[in-house]
């Protein structure tokens, strides 16, 4: 689907701040908040993430010509994750993201909005969900 969709795609500028540090200013393809290490249930695009250590991820496919997009997505496929150059990755408890104009938005692959205008602001409240699980073992 991705290679489908790709000549359609049209990277924007972003700037991307976690905890108050700046950890990128460019052009990307997409901005991923990944909670776990597994995006769609097979790619790796945060490898370190974790879904109980209170700490949101970050990773921004960097625009690096569509010819290096079809690279990148043919090596999603075969490697199951983002070369390292090809993104812009972090991690911390608030995630700001402002862009050149809007963007689509999407919340676990359903679009929550056509098209929203930022800046976005990310948190994450440590701790806030409780589960209840069998014990198992």
């Amino acid at each position: 689907a991705a290679v489908a969709v790709a000549p359609r795609l049209r990277p924007f500028e972003a700037r991307i701040v976690v905890d108050d540090r700046p950890l990128y200013a460019g052009p990307v393809w997409q901005v991923v908040l990944p909670n776990t290490r597994r995006w769609g249930g097979v790619l790796s695009m945060a490898p370190n993430a974790s879904a109980d250590d209170g700490l949101l991820d970050v990773v921004a496919l960097r625009d690096r010509g569509r010819l290096h997009l079809l690279v990148d997505l043919v090596e999603l496929l075969v490697r199951r994750r983002p070369h390292p150059a090809d993104v812009a990755a972090g991690r911390g408890l608030v995630i700001r993201i402002e862009t050149d104009g809007p963007v689509a938005l999407e919340l676990d692959g359903t679009p929550l909005t056509a098209q929203a205008d930022g800046p976005f602001l990310f948190e994450v409240e440590p701790a806030a969900l409780q589960i209840l699980a069998p014990r198992i073992g």
